[in-house]
C-alpha cells in the first residue's frame, strides 16, 4: 500500500479507464456510422425532391398543354359553330337591322411590325368601309388603334353626309382599346382588342340580344379568340386555307386557277436548284424583259425584295448574240449554262431594296426559299 493506494484501487483505475475509452471510442464509432447514415439519407432526399420537382413540372407541363390544346379546341368549334349558323342564315340577317365590328389589323409576328413605318397609321387606313353606312339597316362599331381628332372625324362624316347617309352619329361608334396606353406599339390591333376587357365588357353590352358579326383585317387566329370573346360570328373562312392564299405564291395560284391575268412569274419555289433553274427559263423564254424581281411570301414595306438587272451583264448579252447568230445554240443549251451561271451572277450583280437587311446574297436567298418566295418580271 502506498499513500492509501492499493494495487486493487490501481486494478479497478485501469479497469475504470478502459472502460472509458472502450465507451468514448463506441461513441465515435456510433457518431460516425450515424453521420454516415445522415449524409446518405440526405443525398437521397435532394435526390428523391429533384426527381419530384422535375415529375411534377413535366406532369404540370402536360396538364397546361392539354388544357391549351382543349382551350384551343373549343375556341375553333365555337367559331365554326358560329360561322355555319351566319352562313346559313345571311340571306335574312343582311336586310335586318344588325351591327357590324369593323377593325383593321395587320397580322404579322412583333419583329416584323417594327420594321413596318408608321405601324398604327397603317392600321387606321381602311375608314373607307364607313361607306357601307349607306345600307339604312347597318350599325358599325370602329376600332383604332388611336383616337381620330375632330378634324379628320367631322371630315368622315360630312362626306358621309353628302352622299345621302342620315342618322351618323346614332350609328357610328368608334373605340380604342385601352391597352394601347400600356402595351408596345409594334402590338397589332386585334391584339390590343384581347387584352383590353373594358373594350370588350363595353362592345358585348352594346351588341347582346342583337344581330351582330365581325369583319375583320389579315386574318390570324386571335380573330377566332375575339369571335369567342364576343359570342358572334366572323366574316372570314377557314384560317388554315385562307393562309395558303394569302401570300404572294398563293395569290399566283388562285388567279392562274380562275384564268386571271398576271405578270410573267414563277412562284412557291422551295429550292435553291427550283430557283435557280426557274430563273433560267424565265429570261430564256422572255428575252426582252431586262430585270427580274425577287420576292419574298411575307415581305412588308419592301423588305423582302431583291432584283437582277440582266441587260448590263455581258454573258448573258453575248448568250444572246450567239443564240441569235448560231442555230445549234438552241434554248435548252442556252437554259443549262445559264443554270450553272446564275449563282456566281446573282453574287456580283443583285440588289435588294433595303441593302442594310441583308450581309449577301446567300442570306436573301435563304429567306426567299424559307417563305417560298415569287421571281416575276
Amino acid at each position: 500500500e502506498i499513500n492509501g493506494f492499493n494495487a486493487k484501487d490501481e486494478q479497478n483505475l485501469y479497469q475504470k479507464i478502459r472502460e472509458a475509452f472502450i465507451i468514448r471510442i463506441q461513441k465515435m464509432i456510433r457518431r460516425k456510422l450515424a453521420y454516415n447514415k445522415y449524409q446518405f439519407f440526405k443525398a437521397l432526399n435532394v435526390n428523391v425532391t429533384f426527381l419530384q420537382s422535375h415529375y411534377r413540372r413535366f406532369i404540370a407541363q402536360v396538364k397546361v398543354k392539354k388544357n391549351l390544346e382543349e382551350e384551343k379546341n373549343k375556341i375553333h368549334n365555337k367559331f365554326v359553330e358560329l360561322f355555319n349558323e351566319f352562313k346559313s342564315k345571311w340571306d335574312n340577317i343582311q336586310n335586318k337591322s344588325r351591327i357590324e365590328i369593323h377593325y383593321f389589323s395587320i397580322s404579322n409576328d412583333s419583329y416584323t411590325n417594327c420594321l413596318i413605318d408608321k405601324f398604327s397609321l397603317k392600321e387606321a387606313l381602311q375608314l373607307n368601309r364607313l361607306i357601307r353606312l349607306v345600307d339604312p339597316n347597318l350599325e358599325i362599331i370602329y376600332i383604332l388603334p388611336f383616337h381620330l381628332n375632330d378634324e379628320i372625324l367631322t371630315y368622315y362624316i360630312s362626306l358621309l353626309e353628302n352622299i345621302g347617309i342620315k342618322k351618323i352619329e346614332d350609328r357610328l361608334h368608334f373605340f380604342v382599346p385601352e391597352a394601347t396606353e400600356f402595351f408596345p406599339c409594334n402590338y397589332n390591333l386585334a391584339k390590343l382588342i384581347y387584352f383590353s376587357p373594358k373594350l370588350i365588357k363595353e362592345i358585348k353590352t352594346m351588341i347582346k340580344y342583337k344581330e351582330a358579326y365581325i369583319i375583320p383585317g389579315e386574318i390570324s387566329h386571335l380573330d377566332e379568340r375575339l369571335c369567342y370573346l364576343f359570342d358572334k360570328p366572323i366574316m372570314m373562312g377557314n384560317i388554315s386555307q385562307i393562309d395558303l392564299i394569302f401570300n404572294k405564291s398563293g395569290i399566283k395560284s388562285v388567279l392562274e386557277l380562275n384564268e386571271i391575268p398576271f405578270p410573267i412569274s414563277a412562284w412557291d419555289i422551295k429550292t435553291e436548284e427550283e430557283f435557280y433553274s426557274s430563273l433560267a427559263h424565265l429570261i430564256v423564254t422572255y428575252p426582252t424583259i431586262q430585270v427580274w424581281l425577287f420576292k419574298c411570301n411575307l415581305e412588308t414595306n419592301g423588305k423582302g425584295i431583291a432584283y437582277l438587272n440582266i441587260g448590263n451583264i455581258d454573258i448573258i448579252n453575248e448568250f444572246k448574240l450567239e443564240q441569235k447568230n448560231n442555230p445549234e445554240f438552241t434554248n435548252e443549251l442556252y437554259q443549262e449554262k445559264l443554270y450553272y451561271l446564275l449563282p456566281n451572277l446573282l453574287i456580283k450583280n443583285a440588289k435588294y431594296s433595303y441593302p442594310n437587311l441583308y450581309s449577301n446574297w446567300s442570306e436573301f436567298l435563304q429567306k426567299f426559299l424559307t417563305e417560298k418566295g415569287v421571281i416575276e418580271c
